[in-house]
């Protein structure tokens, strides 16, 4: 019957909706160099011999970008909150003065960033083939409702495209956040280098007031990330500084 094979579709979808959730989630797990409460809000804490996310034991504040702020509801629990973040694999020591934990975020390597561009690349695949397994799923599901003949060939064509545009919508929406996530590890990236070579990224972006510039400034080659990144930002490749060459 008809209804039962769009009880399918209808399942499908929503699996999908569910599994392009999760890959977000996860996307906001890679920490980029900013303070963000998704990095230790779901982190379990042990509360009176329980296991319970952070988030509903603590509110969270970023005053500056690489700060990130702990307020606890209750006192008694901060030094299980404070041990939770210690033994978390964000590498970084928390410091309570009995009131607020604050979680400082130092900058990442280079290497570092490659590497959790390389994360969210895996994690946006591993999304994507969960929801070419729902589809596969689905698929045989209408098979069998077909050789029980509960569905014409012609339905089973018309459901099994539904699933074809719902799968595309969700790998879609996979591939647009792993977009925006490795769009914000290259801009971070590129926002550090700045503030370490200002007169530098001057001359990449703007060489004519560069050279009017009377700072003398020494010739330093982007790395492949950076000149990406400002490529993207600026729809030019500062791939020479001061007559240098890639």
């Amino acid at each position: 019957m008809s209804e039962f094979a769009e009880e399918i579709c209808v399942d499908a979808r929503e699996r999908m909706e569910r599994a392009v959730e999760h890959a977000q989630n996860e996307y906001a797990t890679v920490r980029t160099g900013r303070a963000t409460p998704a990095l230790v809000e779901k982190l379990k804490v042990d509360y009176y011999g329980a296991d319970v996310p952070l988030q509903q034991l603590a509110s969270f504040s970023v005053p500056e970008a690489r700060v990130l702020v702990v307020q606890p509801f209750d006192r008694g629990s901060i030094e299980g909150i404070s041990k939770a973040l210690m033994e978390s694999d964000l590498g970084i020591n928390p410091n309570s003065d009995g009131e607020v934990i604050r979680l400082v975020f130092p900058p990442l390597t280079e290497e570092r960033r490659q590497d959790l561009v390389r994360v969210v690349k895996q994690m946006a695949e591993d999304g994507r083939v969960a929801i070419r397994n729902l589809r596969r799923s689905a698929r045989q599901d209408l098979d069998a409702l077909e050789k029980d003949k509960d569905i014409s060939s012609d339905d089973k064509e018309r459901f099994s495209k539904d699933l074809d545009r719902y799968t595309q919508t969700s790998v879609d929406e996979i591939d647009r956040a792993l977009t925006a996530k490795e769009q914000e590890l290259l801009e971070v990236l590129s926002r550090g280098w700045g503030e370490i070579c200002p007169i530098v990224m001057t001359a990449r972006l703007n060489p004519d007031a560069a050279t009017k510039s009377k700072t003398k400034t020494t010739p330093v080659l982007c790395s492949p990330l950076i000149s990406k990144s400002l490529q993207c930002r600026t729809g030019r490749n500062p791939a020479r500084v001061n007559g240098q060459k890639e």
